[in-house]
Parts: C-alpha cells; sequence; structure tokens
C-alpha cells in the first residue's frame, strides 16, 4: 500500500496528514544534511591520513638509499691511497725495487718515513705476488695470442702467420719462467 517509509510516517504524523509530513521533512533534511557532514569529515580525514601515510611511506621507502649515499661518500673520504702502484705516475713518481724478484714498484712522497724496514718487507712480497698474477694472465693471452697465429697459419696454409707467431714470442711467459728459476 505505501511505496516507502517516508510516506507511511507522513500519513500517520502528529498533524495527520499535512502537518506531519512537514515535521517529518524538516526532522528528515537535518538527519540527511548530518550524515553527509560526517561522510565529509570522514572522507576527508581518510585522505589526510592517506596523504600522511604516503608521505611516511615515501620517506621510509627512500631513507635506505639515502643512507647507503651518504656511507658511500664518507667512506671515500675516508678511504687512503694504496701505498704503491706498478705504474709511474704523478702520486706515485718514486721507483724502488723489491728484494727479491727486483720488480719494479712506485712510492709516493714520504713513503720512507711511513713505512718501517720490516712493513716495507711485508709490502714487497704483496708487490711481487700481484706481479706473479699479472705475469700470469699476461702470459696466457700471449699463448693464445701466438696459438691463435699458428693455427691460422696451418689451416690457410699461409706462412707468413707462422712467422709472425715467432716474432711476437711470448715475453710474459720468458719473465715468469725467469722468476720460478730464481724462486
Amino acid at each position: 500500500a505505501y511505496s516507502n517509509v517516508s510516506n507511511l510516517l507522513n500519513n500517520f504524523g502528529p498533524f495527520n496528514g499535512g502537518g506531519g509530513s512537514f515535521a517529518f521533512e524538516g526532522v528528515n533534511r537535518r538527519r540527511r544534511q548530518a550524515y553527509h557532514h560526517r561522510q565529509n569529515f570522514h572522507h576527508h580525514h581518510q585522505q589526510q591520513q592517506g596523504s600522511e601515510t604516503g608521505q611516511t611511506s615515501l620517506i621510509l621507502q627512500t631513507l635506505p638509499i639515502l643512507v647507503l649515499l651518504g656511507m658511500s661518500l664518507l667512506s671515500s673520504f675516508l678511504a687512503q691511497d694504496p701505498p704503491y702502484s706498478l705504474i709511474q705516475s704523478s702520486k706515485y713518481p718514486h721507483e724502488r725495487v723489491t728484494m727479491k724478484f727486483k720488480v719494479p714498484y712506485f712510492v709516493q712522497d714520504g713513503f720512507s718515513r711511513d713505512f718501517n724496514r720490516n712493513s716495507i718487507l711485508r709490502l714487497e712480497e704483496q708487490i711481487e705476488a700481484e706481479f706473479i698474477i699479472n705475469l700470469r694472465h699476461s702470459c696466457f693471452r700471449e699463448r693464445q695470442n701466438r696459438d691463435a697465429m699458428l693455427w691460422r697459419a696451418r689451416h690457410t696454409g699461409n706462412s707468413i702467420w707462422a712467422t709472425r707467431a715467432k716474432e711476437v714470442g711470448v715475453p710474459s711467459c720468458d719473465r715468469l719462467a725467469d722468476l720460478h728459476v730464481r724462486a
């Protein structure tokens, strides 16, 4: 019979008809306004919380990157130059030679002041070990290059490649063999 609650209440309101309708609509309007006001408040509050949460989340996500960047910058300021180089440069102008294998290396100004005899001997052992590793790598590359030339000479029948292979030689391998004889 009645299509909705509003019609039912309007017909049975305090004034049985016209007045009841007016009174109910006033109450209904206030309820709707209060409801919309609460909805707007909650929606605005949630948006504000969401943006605060988003900002906090962004800060927390970028914090590890900032920490790593800071540590990297700090370590680069605190890092010291190595005490020697196998290559002469303006930073390492003074030449020295290791005692055992006579390997040349280069040091900075003040090297003799900063290192005592025992620490120099330990350093020279490291220098010789690094030098031998570099020689082994160079020897391997020289042999590969020579073997590739010999392979081309055999498979193409071109004697120029064989001549080049013999001329190139393997100086790092020869130096490595000489060091093993001294050891």
